[in-house]
């Protein structure tokens, strides 16, 4: 077999359909949280399962920013051998290809305490489910699909395209060192879309691949692995790599985007990953050229403390979010209140209760800022299975300097960005779901790039008794449980819901009117009537299919952001939490939004949030089913986007 590593993209055989690449759709995009965020997210989740030691082993992993300067050509040159005429390739997918003759800057992902990539490098046709370790098929071998367990972070198989889809010329290159027979194996990867190379050409794979081929294998179009002492230990010189002989992978991307930096690093990695850091499971270490800080458990908070406020304005709600996790994890679980719901059917929070005495007390805490931990016990088995048992854990306390609610959604470490309660401001709650079952079933209902739960998901529906019930049960965990921390008013509050639209009241026509006046019965005259609500800067108007937000004349100021929330009038409960995507999405017809003087920055589902431009700014939408009761809310949330 050759051992000169070149560049190759198989051809398109005939009777495949054409189908270009779209998974890294899933890691670009502004839902995920930008493109740090998205690195974060998929190099760490992968190292964590790869971890050595399953039960206690602490997973390190390196991001590396120092390679911008790049390689020189000299260093380069053999590393894009065969690779450039694909680049720049008609059609490929690429735009504003970087030359290939200045310098390359690259970044370094490592982790340490993994097994790497273990399997035999060899392997094209692999059975699931046949107890083996295959991990460098599943990686290098499958797009789409994966080996990984129930237990693992990652199931969709697609994890490893944000690699590419962080590159330039999307690409990267991976090495591991198997913790099976300590074997280093090197090869790269370039996704681009269906090309030819050359006008004369047959059409190229999307997927082309940098090792070493053999012709008498699938045609010569078969990547081995670089196995090569030489070619690896300069491949690790020239890069950096602190890899050396220590099982783990090793990832390089050429190119980066110039969006990644090593502070917003830095800051995603707290952000997604702050359970286990202070669970001392996992310990990051982030370098560039103005930075140099490792993450564990003993450093978290001096360095989130130490960053710039101008670049970091979240900095002080994360040290409230690290002091919030370490004490959360120390708390022991007889101490934790338990809950759950009365019947072993779908379950409800209004089945749950507590002794009134215990509620009182736990009210009482709350209001005085302590710390509250509760164990919610559910069912949560697949279809036809034995019925299981399972817990996911909730901790909350209030906390009045907060202007929202922060609340944090972490299943098996990772934090699953996208779910978030719709909680008053003043409340930090954290629910960590880490118990086999409903760890597996939460991990089914999550998207690709694991920001959400999905009751949709094709890898979760239909597939678990209750699933969809258990998954609502779970996200409404932090508003039902601030609701039973909130006592009930005793008094009613007359401008609470004065954005809301609302029906006047009518005198009780056996009731005589008050005319200020009061028998002689000893209490003296009523008390003077409150004053006047505040004007708002916008006035809400009913229209026959929707409504209007416009600017009130009677108030001075003109807001700069307003969030409006719509939803149907449901029988019980907050309708804006009930919204049901099949009644209406804002984004979609029959709903129509006309904007005057008002810019749309965010339009989906039953959300608008507008950047006011103009003193008479005025918004109308309509579309919506006459026959329904629709309720709309308005939030003038200030200069916060």
């Amino acid at each position: 077999m050759p051992k000169t590593p070149t560049w190759k993209f198989p051809p398109v055989r005939m009777e495949y359909p054409l189908n270009d690449p779209v998974q890294e759709e899933f890691f670009t995009t502004d839902s995920v949280g930008g493109l740090s965020e998205a690195l974060v997210r998929e190099a760490i989740q992968n190292s964590i399962d790869a971890r050595a030691d399953k039960s206690v082993g602490t997973v390190r992993v390196r991001f590396d920013f120092g390679g911008r300067k790049g390689l020189s050509r000299e260093e380069s040159e053999s590393y894009f051998c065969g690779l450039a005429s694909h680049l720049r390739a008609e059609g490929n997918g690429l735009r504003d290809v970087p030359r290939m003759g200045a310098s390359v800057p690259f970044v370094v992902i490592e982790d340490f305490g993994t097994t790497g990539l273990c399997g035999k490098v060899d392997e094209h046709d692999v059975d699931e489910g046949d107890g083996q370790c295959h991990d460098f098929y599943w990686f290098w071998r499958n797009v789409g699909r994966s080996g990984k367990s129930k237990e693992d972070l990652g199931r969709w198989g697609l994890g490893k395209a944000v690699f590419p889809a962080l590159s330039q010329v999307n690409t990267f290159f991976g090495l591991s060192v198997s913790a099976d027979d300590k074997a280093a194996s090197l090869m790269g990867q370039c996704t681009l879309k269906i090309h030819r190379d050359g006008q004369d050409s047959d059409r190229c794979s999307p997927y082309g691949y940098n090792g070493v081929f053999d012709p008498g294998v699938g045609d010569g179009y078969f990547p081995f692995p670089i196995q090569d002492t030489a070619i690896i230990e300069r491949f690790c010189r020239v890069h950096r790599l602190q890899r050396g002989a220590t099982p783990g992978f090793s990832v390089v991307i050429p190119f980066p985007d110039a969006q990644l930096n090593a502070r917003e690093t830095l800051q995603a990695i707290v952000k997604q990953w702050f359970y286990p850091i202070v669970t001392g499971r996992l310990e990051v270490t982030v370098a560039g050229s103005d930075i140099n800080a490792t993450l564990n458990a003993s450093t978290v908070d001096e360095i989130i403390g130490t960053m710039d406020p101008k670049v970091d304005a979240q900095s002080g709600s994360l040290l409230g979010l690290l002091r919030f996790a370490k004490a959360a994890i120390v708390v022991p679980d007889e101490a934790k209140v338990p809950l759950s719901p009365r019947s072993m059917g779908a379950p409800y929070w209004s089945e749950v209760s507590v002794d009134d005495t215990k509620k009182k007390q736990l009210q009482a805490d709350f209001e005085r800022g302590k710390m509250l931990a509760f164990r919610v016990t559910i069912r949560a088995q697949e279809q036809g299975a034995k019925t299981v048992t399972s817990f996911f854990d909730v901790y909350m306390e209030r906390d009045d300097r907060l202007q929202r609610c922060e609340d944090y959604f972490v299943r098996a470490g990772i934090t699953i960005s996208s779910v978030h309660s719709r909680v008053s401001r003043g409340v930090r709650a954290l629910v960590v779901i880490d118990d086999a079952p409903l760890r597996k079933l939460l991990g089914d209902a999550e998207n690709p790039a694991h920001t959400e739960w999905q009751r949709d998901s094709r890898k979760f529906k239909g597939k678990y008794e209750y699933g969809a019930s258990i998954l609502d049960f779970v996200k409404s965990s932090v508003r039902e449980v601030v609701s039973l921390l909130t006592p009930i008013p005793t008094e009613l509050h007359r401008s609470l819901l004065d954005d809301v639209f609302y029906v006047d009241e009518l005198p009780d026509e056996d009731e005589p009117p008050d005319d200020g006046k009061r028998e002689p019965d000893g209490t003296g005259p009523p008390p003077p009537p409150p004053p006047p609500p505040e004007p708002k800067p916008y006035a809400l108007v009913q229209t026959p299919s929707g409504f209007k937000v416009r600017a009130n004349p009677g108030h001075g100021a003109t807001p700069r952001l307003l969030r409006i929330l719509t939803a149907y009038r449901v029988r019980r409960g907050n309708p804006f939490t009930r919204y049901n995507e099949l009644d209406f999405d804002l984004a979609n017809p029959p709903i129509e939004v006309q904007a005057n003087q008002a810019e749309i920055r965010t339009r989906s589902r039953n959300e608008l949030k507008l950047k006011i431009t103009g003193d008479d700014f005025c918004v109308t939408v309509t579309g919506f089913d006459p026959l329904r009761d629709l309720r709309v809310s308005v939030t003038d949330v200030g200069g916060s986007e």
